[in-house]
């Protein structure tokens, strides 16, 4: 009956180290599925942050861009307006020597008779 009892007291032994063999293996796996979901965490984390870096990026450059093409459009306009002032100053130039052209009195005679007019001409 000793003996029995003793066989029956290493079973239980054996039994219950079996079960803490299989619950420290439990824990063990809980563990690694905790550190692969923080892993998992952390690479999310990063790729997120690669994103937003790219996007804010992208906004940079397309900021940039648009910059730099209404800088081209407002030097392009102001070069028009130049060309279009310098066309109206030629136009006008011309009119000018046009106009003193057609004029019978040269501009030296008609400076004198307006001084030897005897009536002076209304303002």
């Amino acid at each position: 009956e000793w003996e029995a009892k003793a066989e029956q007291e290493r079973a239980e032994e054996a039994s219950r180290e079996r079960e803490q063999e299989k619950e420290r293996e439990r824990e063990r796996q809980r563990q690694k599925e905790e550190e692969e979901r923080a892993l998992q965490i952390q690479k999310d984390k990063e790729e997120e942050q690669r994103v937003r870096e790219s996007k804010e990026r992208e906004a940079a450059e397309m900021l940039a861009v648009q910059e730099e093409k209404r800088k081209r459009d407002a030097e392009q306009h102001a070069a028009e307006a130049r060309g279009e002032e310098a066309r109206s100053n030629e136009t006008q130039q011309s009119q000018d020597e046009e106009s003193d052209a057609h004029s019978h009195v040269p501009q030296s005679q008609a400076a004198s008779h307006v001084a030897s007019s005897p009536s002076p001409l209304p303002p």
